[in-house]
């Protein structure tokens, strides 16, 4: 390895790990784009400097800010094309030989996906759930009762989810506790709690899964792409969502409802935020549920989780701002609905096997044929 990487290298170590992965993926690009190496990139970078010409000077700059603009004409968020800015300042940063693209000269947003999601269009999408019914709606509850980052809710496994301790209500219903979470941008601890919305999908969603011949580990993705079993050889295999892709997700599902640009998975993470401030939970433990710094006059000094349910009692009590249905036989409702899907997919494999049978049939038939 040279030295330029093994700088490079030893200086991203200091950095969360889904830093580091997110800045090599995007120094990668800058990489490709310009067909340069490492060493290449800072061996121009040194030659423009030492240029009696001061024109040469800002010729990194530029080609970053062709390749933001690049990638802004292509569809992609603002904040996306900053990061290759980020990724590769901080590549010269670690050389010594800092960039100076100015604020101007980056892409502006237009504040997509910053609105918080409202109760109605949350229960848009669990109305237009798409096909594969049970995994989407419980994306849904999960984001909305959780408060994750879209990239926490992909990394969640089986495990995280049948080991997370059951809580009860005074009506009974069920919340999940799970265990301390450490969340992937930030590395902060997350305090993941779940209500009896997102627990009846999830459960049901678990059961059919099974009932696919999919085994479930503790390391299996609660969310997958695709489904398996025995008639389903056609369908996306399972693997687990990447960021990128649940952002996709909700995108797509977001404009194929018709809602508004400014509405997105991160949406949800708004919703459950507004929700419990509505409340009265202090932001301090809000912050400890969501996984987010404590950093503020007296957050650090505020630790609701280290008092045995205090924290739990505080989400429950305030969950009745989290629900999209109302209290009143709401739980019912999700298991009568979840039935009647689960009937349907039934009886759709009934049908699928029944094709099978005869597909295979006349292939029989046709082998006889001479």
């Amino acid at each position: 390895m040279s030295k330029t990487l093994k700088v490079w290298e030893l200086e991203l170590s200091s950095k969360a790990l889904s830093t580091q992965k997110e800045y090599r993926r995007y120094f990668g690009r800058f990489l490709e784009r310009w067909e340069l190496t490492a060493d290449e990139l800072y061996k121009t970078r040194l030659d423009d400097l030492r240029s009696p010409d001061p024109r040469d000077h800002n010729q990194m700059e530029r080609l970053v800010k062709t390749q933001m603009a690049e990638m802004k004409r292509s569809g992609m968020a603002a904040s996306t094309c900053r990061m290759l800015n980020k990724a590769v300042n901080f590549f010269f940063e670690s050389q010594g030989l800092d960039l100076k693209v100015k604020a101007k000269d980056k892409p502006k947003g237009e504040a997509k996906g910053k609105r918080m999601m409202k109760s109605e269009e949350i229960r848009t999408l669990w109305d237009s759930p798409g096909t594969f019914r049970l995994r989407n709606r419980g994306l849904l509850t999960f984001g909305k009762d959780g408060g994750l980052r879209v990239g926490d809710i992909a990394a969640q496994n089986v495990g995280h989810y049948t080991e997370a301790e059951t809580k009860h209500n005074l009506d009974g219903e069920p919340f999940k506790v799970f265990k301390p979470f450490e969340t992937l941008k930030e590395g902060i601890i997350a305090h993941i709690h779940i209500g009896p919305e997102a627990v009846e999908v999830i459960d049901a969603y678990l059961e059919y899964r099974r009932g696919r011949g999919e085994t479930l580990s503790k390391g299996s993705p609660l969310f997958v792409v695709g489904l398996s079993g025995q008639s389903d050889a056609n369908l996306a295999p399972i693997r687990r969502y990447t960021r990128e892709q649940l952002s996709h997700f909700f995108r797509h599902w977001r404009d194929r409802c018709g809602l508004p640009q400014e509405v997105s998975g991160h949406s949800l993470r708004k919703f459950h935020l507004t929700m419990l401030q509505t409340a009265r939970v202090p932001d301090t433990w809000i912050a400890k549920l969501q996984g987010k710094s404590t950093k503020t006059a007296f957050g650090v000094y505020s630790q609701p989780e280290e008092l045995p349910g205090e924290l739990t009692r505080a989400y429950i009590g305030a969950y009745d701002k989290l629900r999209i249905f109302g209290k009143s036989g709401a739980v019912e409702e999700l298991r009568l609905k979840n039935e009647e899907l689960l009937r349907g997919l039934k009886d759709r494999d009934e049908r699928l096997s029944q094709v099978e049978t005869q597909l295979a049939e006349v292939v029989r038939l046709l082998n006889k044929m001479p």
